[in-house]
């Protein structure tokens, strides 16, 4: 197909509602198994891929944490990162890996793009430049999820 491939055009192929190729493609209990095969068979033919900015609609998460670290090339830092990769890959979240390079002004930044890509939670290294708090305090204020390591 020339576009992106939806859950109406497979429904469609399939004559069955969106609804049920959407149950079908999110494993829930109420489809049958044959229609289950049927769907995911005609997903896979038709080069589905799911729409994870609707799903993070529907759902409120998506599935995606932020890290910001000041040095990407300390060695701390690729073992931390690769561990938090683990952790989050085996739980199905991906990463937005940012790296302030020591700088408050950088960090700030990145932290305010993640926080506008609706990322579920953000992990902080901050940088040895902060000299005012008052930022991490507005963002612990906004409700968004936060770790400082």
């Amino acid at each position: 197909m020339g576009s992106e491939v939806t859950l109406k055009h497979i429904a469609d192929a399939l004559g069955v509602s969106s609804m049920t190729v959407s149950r079908a493609l999110n494993n829930r209990a109420n489809v049958d198994k044959k229609t289950r095969k049927r769907v995911i068979d005609m997903a896979q033919k038709m080069g589905y891929t799911p729409n994870h900015v609707a799903k993070s609609l529907v759902s409120s998460k998506t599935f995606t944490i932020g890290v910001v670290i000041p040095e990407i090339t300390h060695a701390f830092f690729p073992e931390v990162v690769r561990g938090i990769e683990e952790v989050t890959n085996n739980s199905n979240y991906q990463l937005f890996l940012t790296n302030s390079n020591e700088q408050f002004e950088r960090e700030k930044a990145a932290i305010t793009a993640l926080q506008s890509k609706r990322v579920d939670g953000i992990l902080i290294s901050s940088s040895q430049t902060v000299d005012d708090y008052s930022f991490y305090e507005n963002l612990i204020k906004s409700r968004t999820k936060v770790v400082f390591f």
